[in-house]
C-alpha cells in the first residue's frame, strides 16, 4: 500500500511554552484526546529515547495499536516519533509562536499496516475515508486543547 503524508494545522491563542506540558507528555494523551484508547509509558521517562504504546479508535471500527519511540526532543518547540506497529513511520510537532499564538503542525508521514485498513484503501474513495479518520482525531483533539485554554485549564 502507498505510503500516507498527512499533515495537520492549528493555531492555539497561547504560547509554546504553556502548550509544551501537555503535548508533550505523550503517555497522558489517552486522558485528554478523544480517539486515543491508550497511551502507556513503556520505557524511559517520557522525554527523548522515552516508548509510548498507543492505541487510536478509527473509523469503520478500527483499532490502531502502535508503538511510539521519541527520536527528537527540543522543548517547547519539537518532538519526533518513530512508529511501529499498525502504524510505521515518523511523526512530527512543531510548535512555532506568533503573536502570541502558536501554530502547531503535525506531519505523519506513515505505512499503514492493518489488514481492514488495506482492504478499505483498496476501494474506490477509501484512502480519502482514511484519510478523513485521521483528520476526526487529530479535530478531536486540537478541539479539546482549545477547550482547555477556553476553560483556563492551560
Amino acid at each position: 500500500m502507498q505510503p500516507f503524508s498527512l499533515t495537520t494545522e492549528r493555531q492555539f491563542p497561547i504560547s509554546s511554552e504553556r502548550l509544551w506540558p501537555l503535548v508533550s507528555q505523550p503517555q497522558r494523551l489517552a486522558e485528554w484526546w478523544p480517539g486515543f484508547q491508550r497511551s502507556e509509558l513503556i520505557a524511559g521517562d517520557g522525554e527523548l529515547g522515552s516508548r509510548i504504546a498507543c492505541q487510536v479508535k478509527g473509523m469503520f471500527g478500527l483499532s490502531f495499536e502502535f508503538e511510539a519511540l521519541i527520536t527528537d526532543w527540543q522543548p517547547p518547540y519539537y518532538i519526533k516519533l518513530q512508529a511501529t506497529g499498525d502504524f510505521q513511520g515518523t511523526g512530527e510537532w512543531f510548535f512555532e509562536d506568533r503573536a502570541g499564538q502558536t501554530q502547531v503542525t503535525y506531519q505523519w508521514d506513515i505505512a499503514l499496516q492493518n489488514s481492514l485498513a488495506h482492504v478499505i484503501a483498496r476501494v474506490p474513495g477509501g484512502r480519502r475515508l482514511l484519510q478523513y479518520g485521521h483528520d476526526r482525531v487529530m479535530d478531536l483533539g486540537g478541539d479539546q486543547i482549545s477547550q482547555m485554554i477556553d476553560e483556563g485549564v492551560l
